[in-house]
């Protein structure tokens, strides 16, 4: 039988996101939404496979900006 998880955010990392997802809406319209997109996705990664996410801090920093950003 699969496990059933459900992900919980520390109020620090709560407050981080939010700051990030206005910081990048500011940075370029709509580049928020996808933010936020990228980060459900690789959330829902995570809750699907918890066994096979090991990423450590230096890993999660850089990945909105590798996936979200693209040159225009």
């Amino acid at each position: 039988m699969k496990m059933s998880y459900q992900l919980i955010f520390h109020p620090e990392a709560d407050r981080e996101y939010m700051e990030a997802y206005q910081w990048y809406d500011k940075e370029q319209k709509g580049l928020g939404a996808r933010f936020e997109r990228m980060v459900g996705l690789y959330i829902q990664k995570i809750i699907d496979a918890p066994e096979n996410n090991h990423y450590g801090k230096s890993s999660y920093r850089d990945f909105p900006l590798r996936n979200c950003i693209q040159n225009q």
